[in-house]
């Protein structure tokens, strides 16, 4: 059986599609604006970074999810971020694409110096 909801995030109608296969939840998440930008693509690229850095936190975020935590609460928990986790996801992941940027262009730069 399926929930389905519209309503708004980011400012922009959203549609949500919340259900469960073969005893996983699963949450299909529709908006008009590029998936690089929605906030839950931000939260996922920061989660990511975080288990590619500590590699023994999946399996205790996994026991959390298990106890009925969302995933970012459940990372928020985990690793002692205070405040509103998502607000928290969500900034930790502009801080990095920022970095990420900055490296970028950075290494662009000395490109360009190196061949001059």
């Amino acid at each position: 059986m399926a929930n389905n909801k519209s309503g708004g995030r980011q400012g922009l109608p959203t549609t949500i599609c919340r259900f469960t296969f073969d005893g996983f939840p699963v949450e299909i998440f529709g908006q008009a604006l590029p998936v690089e930008r929605q906030n839950a693509y931000l939260h996922m690229v920061v989660e990511y970074e975080l288990l590619c850095l500590h590699q023994a936190a999946r399996e205790a975020i996994r026991a959390l999810k298990r106890l009925g935590y969302k995933t970012e609460p459940a990372f928020a928990k985990h690793f002692g971020l205070l405040g509103d986790p998502y607000r928290v996801l969500l900034e930790m992941a502009k801080a990095s694409l920022t970095r990420e940027k900055l490296t970028t262009e950075e290494d662009i730069e000395t490109q360009r110096h190196h061949r001059g």
